[in-house]
């Protein structure tokens, strides 16, 4: 194994083999994209006591992200619906993206889980994106949880963290499965967040399920246009709008999030309307 990989897996095995030393251990369902983040897991997760079923490993240079990872997460996701007490994760091929799958078999949104870190980590600030679910905002203000707004891009998230303005003891992310743990690493990375979940679900006790059950999410569209349409975040009958442009297509990125989707339909159909 190369050096620097082999310095890694010794510092993650590490840093967790305390938190899951002689616990009742999850299973482990995983899907691996056919990428690049298959051996690294599979060692340290081996290593840590867990038992982990794998999927889609077989990678050719051609079949990366082919109905499979977190670019596909149904495949995960139906998987998980005859297992029983199992956890899913799903990487992305270069496994800095996890998507996470609980108990039931349903797939846990990312805000949901920033929002459980903020909780069990004691955090007073979240660091997320412009995209952060309004819902799970006003639940952690509410909690006197301070939420940071950046542009789209975890570079911006990071780089928010590096003013150095909210401590150590933050959580930080976007809404697009990327955590980041900056105890461990200044960028997102799949595995880190696969053991950062299991820490928290062995020492709180409570399944994945019970632990994001709590914070609401308002429902929400995301439309993708291909025409200009005027750039810019508003609020219109207590919905939040925000429109901006793509920054890696030739896209513009509606998003509506309100109380409840009708309304949510309804201006988002006016917006449309009006072009």
């Amino acid at each position: 194994m190369n050096q620097k990989l082999k310095i890694w897996n010794d510092f993650l095995v590490d840093k967790f083999q305390d938190v899951f030393k002689g616990k009742k251990l999850p299973k482990l369902v995983m899907d691996f994209a056919n990428g690049a983040g298959h051996e690294v897991a599979m060692e340290v997760l081996t290593r840590l006591g867990f038992e982990v079923e794998e999927h889609n490993t077989e990678k050719d240079g051609k079949n990366v992200n082919v109905k499979a990872g977190a670019t596909y997460p149904t495949y995960l996701s139906e998987k998980m619906q005859s297992r029983t007490n199992a956890i899913g994760f799903a990487f992305d091929g270069d496994a800095d993206r996890c998507i996470v799958i609980d108990e039931q078999g349903e797939i846990v949104p990312a805000d949901k889980l920033m929002a459980a870190f903020c909780l069990f980590k004691g955090a007073k600030t979240l660091i997320s994106t412009v995209m952060l679910n309004t819902g799970i905002q006003k639940y952690l203000e509410d909690r006197d949880i301070k939420v940071i707004r950046t542009p789209v891009g975890e570079r911006y998230v990071v780089e928010e963290f590096h003013t150095g303005k909210y401590g150590k003891n933050v959580v930080m992310g976007e809404s697009s499965d990327h955590l980041v743990f900056p105890e461990f690493i200044c960028a997102s990375d799949g595995l880190v967040l696969v053991l950062s979940t299991l820490k928290m679900i062995v020492e709180s006790g409570k399944s994945l399920h019970e632990t994001v059950k709590p914070f609401p999410m308002w429902p929400s569209i995301l439309k993708n246009v291909d025409f200009e349409v005027k750039g810019g975040e508003y609020y219109q009958d207590g919905a939040r709008v925000l429109i901006r442009k793509s920054g890696t297509e030739r896209l513009w990125r509606i998003l509506v999030e309100g109380d409840t989707r009708e309304k949510c339909e309804e201006i988002l159909s006016q917006i449309l309307g009006s072009k």
